[in-house]
């Protein structure tokens, strides 16, 4: 059902499904070994810079803000491999290996639920069984460390 959903969500961006069914493969044999700790611990939403801290790759490819989130795409070299998500109110976090980003900015991971994150340079979009749950317009965008 996962890769059934991440299909029809790539054929609405336009993408090349084909070249991507390994990525896709990786991500959900990836997400199945994540280790769950990374995945609701609480922290400050308030840092500016946030990668390289508690276990998560050193470069700071994105920093993006929206009304309840702070959205982080961390990695390591040239290579943005991290999404990392903070509701502002709880402070729990969300780490989840990429598995998609387009040359226009998008950057989307999947977490075990069948959750798709997709962050562009105007929005953070979740979805779950084809339907949009959440759809936050960005209040700042910054690239770079």
């Amino acid at each position: 059902m996962l890769v059934k959903f991440y299909l029809k969500a790539m054929s609405n961006q336009h993408f090349n499904l084909k070249s991507r069914f390994p990525q896709l493969l990786a991500a959900v044999s990836l997400m199945l070994i994540w280790p769950a700790s990374l995945h609701s611990t609480k922290v400050d939403a308030r840092e500016d810079y946030f990668c390289g801290k508690n276990g998560l790759n050193p470069v700071q490819f994105l920093r993006a803000e929206t009304r309840n989130f702070n959205v982080y795409i961390c990695g390591d070299h040239d290579n943005p491999n991290q999404y990392v998500g903070i509701g502002k109110r709880d402070g729990k976090r969300l780490v989840l290996p990429l598995i998609e980003q387009s040359p226009s900015g998008i950057y989307m991971a999947v977490n075990r639920g069948g959750y798709l994150y997709q962050v562009t340079r105007e929005s953070l979009l979740v979805f779950r069984d084809g339907r949009t749950i959440v759809n936050e317009k960005l209040t700042s965008y910054r690239t770079g460390s």
